[in-house]
C-alpha cells in the first residue's frame, strides 16, 4: 500500500471512529432522559398507590353508608306509612 491509501484508510478510521462517539453521545443523552423520565413515572406511581391503597377501605365505609342509608329509608317509610294510614282512618287513637 502507498501512503496515499493508508492516509485515507486512517482518515476513515478516524471518520467512523468519530461517528461512533457521536453515536455514544447521543445513546447517553436519550438514556439519561429515559432515566428521568421513568423517574418521575415511578414518583407519579408512589403517589397514586397510596390512593389505591385506600379504595377497599372507602368501598367497605360506602357499604356501611349503603347499609344506614337502606335502614333509615325503611323506617322512614314505615313511619310515614303509618301516619298515612291513621290519617285515611280518620286519625283516632
Amino acid at each position: 500500500m502507498t501512503t496515499e491509501t493508508d492516509n485515507e484508510l486512517k482518515e476513515l478510521k478516524e471518520l467512523i471512529n468519530s461517528r461512533f462517539e457521536q453515536l455514544d453521545k447521543k445513546l447517553e443523552v436519550y438514556i439519561a432522559r429515559s432515566d428521568e423520565r421513568l423517574k418521575a413515572i415511578e414518583g407519579r406511581l408512589d403517589t397514586m398507590q397510596a390512593s389505591v391503597n385506600k379504595i377497599p377501605e372507602l368501598a367497605e365505609k360506602v357499604g356501611e353508608l349503603k347499609n344506614w342509608r337502606q335502614i333509615a329509608l325503611l323506617i322512614l317509610t314505615g313511619t310515614f306509612g303509618s301516619l298515612f294510614g291513621w290519617l285515611l282512618r280518620g286519625g283516632r287513637i
